[in-house]
């Protein structure tokens, strides 16, 4: 501890009472930002908050730094979050030589505030040595972005695409690599590359880019269609024809209470057979129903009388056959439904 001896001779403690010298060359001293990479995340469980060990880079030395992230929001409500990756230390891992050799944690710029590393902030990332552009000056202004195998692009056209590749297949070896460089991610397409998509012309489309028969619903805006795929399977709704197409290979259905169909057409075509199975059946209009009307006509044939040359006969219902008629009426007569 050092003293002060100030104009009324009392002795202050200099961590308390600091002179106008002290104060004035902190607060003249300018803020420092330098090109930092994530070492380890940190918790500081007092405040319930994220913080960041950084190696901050000063000439040919390393310094530790805690930093936290500088974000868009800093309200209780209107906030922002995100949380940076480190890495694993590799010390069998050869240098190359460049800004921080071979290591794979996420390189940032960090703000030192008043100089002083206990107060670092963490202003943005900066583009990784050993990643290379994806986006192309002749494509005109682009976006592209990447979280956790979460995919964001922007088109020169103004389309958004969201893509789910996954975690990468070999993330083992981008945390700690073994090598000269931070190799590339490998993904699983068999689980990757299902996708949201908003073109150009306003249009919405979302799908698996399964490797085999891929599953897709796409909304056509400009010209007012609908289309839900399932590998071969697709129904398409056109809302200027007012008309739905569907193509399957099986279709079942199950429903509990009722099924309505009002229509001035009604056609089936089947190239095998057509089946109906139901305790009741009505099959008509308004007070004509068929099955009414043919056990009517077993009843009227019964009572039919054939003639003869030598004269009239007895009624059908006479002929020893008829009760056989008569089972045919009877199992017509408990189908029989109402209209």
């Amino acid at each position: 501890m050092t003293t002060i001896i100030n104009p009324f001779d009392k002795v202050l403690d200099s961590s308390i009472w600091q002179p106008s010298s002290i104060s004035s060359s902190i607060n003249h001293k300018d803020t420092v930002i330098r090109v930092g990479i994530v070492r380890t995340v940190l918790e500081d469980k007092l405040n319930k908050r994220l913080r960041y060990n950084v190696d901050v880079r000063y000439g040919d030395t390393f310094m530790p730094c805690i930093c936290q992230v500088m974000v868009r929001f800093g309200g209780v409500y209107n906030y922002e979050e995100y949380s940076l990756g480190g890495y694993k230390p590799n010390p069998t891992a050869p240098k190359v030589g460049r800004l921080f050799g071979t290591k794979a944690g996420d390189f940032v710029l960090v703000a030192l505030i008043n100089g002083m590393a206990a107060q670092g902030i963490i202003l943005g990332g900066v583009a990784h040595q050993d990643r290379t552009s994806k986006l192309k000056l002749s494509d005109g202004p682009t976006y592209g972005s990447e979280f956790n195998g979460m995919e964001t692009v922007i088109n020169k056209d103004g389309e958004y695409t969201l893509t789910h590749k996954g975690l990468p297949t070999n993330i083992a070896g981008l945390k700690a690599p073994a090598g000269k460089k931070v190799v590339a991610p490998v993904y699983n397409k068999t689980v990757g590359n299902s996708f949201i998509k908003f073109d150009k012309t306003g249009g919405i489309e979302i799908g698996d880019k399964a490797t085999s028969k891929p599953q897709s619903i796409k909304i056509d805006k400009k010209s007012g269609k609908m289309e839900v795929k399932s590998g071969s399977v697709s129904i398409i709704m056109d809302k200027a024809k007012e008309s739905v197409d569907l193509k399957s290979k099986k279709l079942t259905m199950t429903i509990a209470d009722k099924i309505e169909i009002k229509t001035k057409e009604y056609q089936v075509g089947a190239t095998k057979t057509v089946k109906i199975k139901a305790p009741k059946i009505a099959i008509g209009s308004g007070s004509v129903e068929l099955l009414d009307q043919l056990i009517k006509m077993v009843d009227a044939l019964g009572k039919l009388k054939p003639v003869s040359p030598t004269g009239p006969c007895t009624p059908l219902m006479a002929d020893p056959g008829w009760p056989d008629v008569l089972k045919v009426k009877t199992d017509l007569t408990k189908i029989k439904g109402k209209l």
